[in-house]
C-alpha cells in the first residue's frame, strides 16, 4: 500500500517538520527509548508529534496521512519498535489515544501490532502503546519488557 505524503517533510535532529496549508507547524520526533533497550540487537523509540506553533488545530486528514507515512518508513527496518506516550497533564490524554487509535487503524497495519498500557507517575495517569512489526524475531522479548515496565508504572 502506498501512501500518499501530502505535506512536505523537512529533516530535523530527530525526525521531521512539517508545515500544514493551514499554518500550523508540527514536530515529528523519535528518540532512544532507554527503558526497554536491553538488547543490542533491536531498537525501540519514542514517537513525539507536538505542534511548534499555536495556529489552531483542525482535523486535517492529510496529518494523518503524513504521520502514517513517515510511521510506515520508520518499520521498513523490521527491528524497529515505537514506543508512544499519553500524559495527562493538561487532561487531553485520552483524546490523543483515541485519535492515534484510530489513525493506527485506518491504516490497516496487519503487519504491525498494537499493545497498551496505563499507569501512574505521580498521580499523573500515562496511557502508552507499544507498535511492534509482527515479524520482528525479537517480538517475545520486546513485548515482555514493554509489558513489565508498564507493571512497575514506568519506572526503571
Amino acid at each position: 500500500m502506498n501512501l500518499p505524503n501530502p505535506y512536505k517533510l523537512v529533516d530535523s535532529e530527530n525526525g521531521y517538520t512539517f508545515k500544514t496549508e493551514y499554518g500550523q507547524i508540527h514536530s515529528l520526533s523519535f528518540l532512544y527509548y532507554l527503558p526497554i533497550n536491553i538488547n543490542p540487537n533491536y531498537k525501540i523509540y519514542t514517537f513525539n508529534l507536538e505542534p511548534l506553533n499555536s495556529v489552531r488545530s483542525i482535523n486535517d486528514i492529510r496529518i494523518e496521512l503524513t504521520i502514517r507515512y513517515v510511521l510506515k518508513k520508520f518499520f521498513e527496518n523490521k527491528l524497529n519498535a515505537l514506543v508512544v506516550i499519553f500524559d495527562s497533564f493538561d487532561g487531553r490524554h485520552h483524546a490523543r489515544a483515541r485519535l492515534f487509535d484510530r489513525w493506527y487503524k485506518n491504516s490497516n497495519a496487519d503487519n504491525i501490532d498494537k499493545i497498551d498500557a496505563i499507569g501512574m507517575i505521580d498521580d499523573i495517569e500515562i496511557i502508552a502503546s507499544l507498535f511492534l512489526e509482527t515479524t520482528n524475531p525479537y517480538y517475545d522479548e520486546i513485548k515482555s519488557s514493554f509489558i513489565e515496565l508498564a507493571n512497575l508504572n514506568f519506572y526503571y
